[in-house]
């Protein structure tokens, strides 16, 4: 039976919709072909992270390969096509996106270097911008590649918790992230079924209870599990996956709840936009997945009944629930309760905050000093939140705008008004912070008419804050071991740009950052060997305050 549905489940995804062609009558034609990518590895493929994983803030938009704990291993072009972008990034370090003719286009994120035909590119660019991070565009006739081409080297660079390679596939034509994992399962073995670690209870407000309370039930995943409700219900689960060679934990790509053998709800990680990415809040609570739509949940993962997957208790009988668990290999879990309907009063809403949001319209929240402006289906539904004003003698006021961090569904506009006035030409050193358990971080943001503007995409907690000193550098290397090396950090609103120059010349010092170490290593291609030569470098930091070191060196 697996092995049926392991042959089904590929020939499934390898036979796909490539993007769509309009004829003049309107029409819609759909081609179809057979997609087929090779592994950009060449060793045993072993996921150390799978697609659509619940992140602090997003959903995780592709898959992680895991490289023996080592870095520097050949990456792989895992079709024909050409490089479209190259990226080298704070965040992702080296990194190639790759177009292929099939529709899709691959990216390959935190390696530690490209082959040499893109290196060569990126230098290039690179020295005629003076630049280390960039982002290029490329033309489809100027870096071809051929399926098994080598474009990089495996590695751990930006926001990486070990060597890994990092792989997405995203339909070129409206840029959904698709789930590259069905294209590569004869590379895995997985046997293990998906497991439930938790079920929770989420009774309405103001239209359901359970066991003579409005507040939400958790409990641990055991068959015939018998809770008292009425009303309207939803029914959440925490669950993982796993697979046979690999320790970590994964998303589970299908859950199903049926209730009394009806199906009520559905979801399929199997892609998602740029957009739906932002919308983890409208599913997941404290990583429960929510087996109902919220009225501004508009992911398409999911499928709902026209009750929204809610269960509707409004008999004094069981409601018979099944929870289902499944993963693309057919390993399959189910997990059984009860919602005794037991008749109870069930009692009005109040919400608990000092502001009401309300999901399917504009909010404008002012305070004096502060004021938000949140979109309509920013929230999944309506959200009461407490906002609290703390007096502060700094440049402004502290807002509190819940009591615990909440994500929104996208972006808002947050102002807050400067206090005091500072020396002129100084607020365009002024940002808005965001208190973080690192302490604060800055938000960036612009000043205008007494108020500094940003957007956020949480309620935090945020003030004013002014950025008067400029980066810090501090030396590890001047020449010893044929290299340049400085650690360079800004505390305040972060680091903008860097340049070094030997003997006038532009060089090419790359920011690590694990590390915030930058480094060049010497070329006799570029600084001539034997005798003193002269370095400088230039920091400036996001609001333009600059620090400059120089210094000589023999080499």
């Amino acid at each position: 039976m697996k092995k049926w549905y392991l042959i089904a489940a590929t020939l499934l995804l390898q036979i796909q919709s490539v993007p769509a062609i309009h004829n003049k009558s309107g029409n819609v034609k759909v081609c179809r072909k057979v997609i087929s990518f090779t592994p950009p590895l060449r060793i045993p493929l072993i996921l150390s992270g799978s697609f659509g994983e619940l992140r602090p803030s997003h959903f995780h938009g592709g898959i992680d390969f895991k490289t023996d704990g080592k870095t520097g291993l050949p990456v792989y072009s895992i079709a024909d096509g050409y490089v479209s972008k190259i990226f080298v990034s704070y965040g992702s370090g080296y990194m190639v996106h790759i177009t292929h003719p099939n529709g899709y286009t691959s990216i390959y994120r935190h390696m530690i270097g490209f082959s040499p035909a893109v290196m060569n590119y990126t230098l290039n660019y690179q020295y005629r911008h003076q630049t280390d991070q960039c982002e290029i565009t490329l033309k489809p006739n100027e870096l071809r590649v051929r399926q098994g081409d080598q474009i990089g080297f495996s590695g751990n660079e930006g926001f990486s918790m070990g060597p890994h390679l990092h792989l997405d596939l995203y339909r070129t034509d409206n840029g959904d992230f698709v789930d590259p994992t069905p294209f590569f399962m004869s590379h895995f073995k997985d046997t293990r079924k998906p497991q439930a670690t938790g079920i929770r209870l989420f009774p309405q407000h103001g239209t359901g209870i359970i066991g003579g309370r409005t507040d939400q039930v958790s409990f641990y995943p055991a068959n015939g599990k018998i809770i008292k409700g009425w009303g309207w219900i939803g029914v959440g689960v925490k669950c993982h996956d796993y697979q046979d060679a690999s320790y970590s934990q994964h998303g589970v790509r299908y859950v199903s709840l049926y209730v009394d053998g009806k199906l009520k709800c559905s979801t399929n990680m199997a892609c998602f936009s740029r957009t739906e990415n932002l919308m983890k809040s409208a599913w997941v609570e404290e990583n429960f997945e929510k087996m109902y739509r919220e009225p501004g949940n508009r992911m398409r993962i999911m499928k709902a009944d026209p009750q929204r997957g809610l269960v509707f208790v409004n008999q004094e009988r069981d409601y018979k629930c099944q929870l289902v668990l499944r993963d693309l290999y057919g390993n399959e879990s189910k997990y059984n309760f009860v919602i005794r309907g037991r008749k109870q009063i069930v009692p009005q809403w109040k919400y608990s905050g000092n502001v009401l949001i309300h999901w399917n319209r504009i909010n404008i929240i002012s305070r004096p000093g502060v004021q938000v402006i949140i979109p309509k289906l920013m929230v999944p539904n309506d959200l009461s939140i407490h906002l609290q004003v703390h007096a502060s003698t700094g440049l402004s006021d502290v807002y509190q705008l819940d009591n615990q961090p909440t994500l929104l569904l996208g972006s808002c506009e947050l102002q807050i008004r400067l206090k005091h006035p500072v020396p002129q030409g100084d607020e365009r050193k002024l940002y808005i912070a965001s208190q973080s358990p690192m302490g604060w971080k800055s938000c960036g943001g612009i000043y205008r008419n007494g108020f500094v503007i940003t957007k956020i995409e949480k309620l935090g907690t945020y003030k004013l804050m002014i950025d008067n000193t400029p980066p810090k550098i501090s030396v590890l290397s001047m020449g010893a071991g044929s290299r340049l090396a400085f650690i360079v950090g800004d505390s305040g609103s972060g680091l903008r740009s860097y340049r070094g120059f030997v003997d006038g010349k532009f060089v090419l010092l790359h920011l690590r950052r694990q590390s915030n170490k930058m480094e060049y290593k010497l070329s006799e291609a570029q600084v001539k060997r034997g005798g003193i030569h002269k370095f400088e470098l230039i920091a400036v930091d996001n609001v333009g305050n600059v620090s400059t070191y120089k210094n000589s060196f023999r080499w």
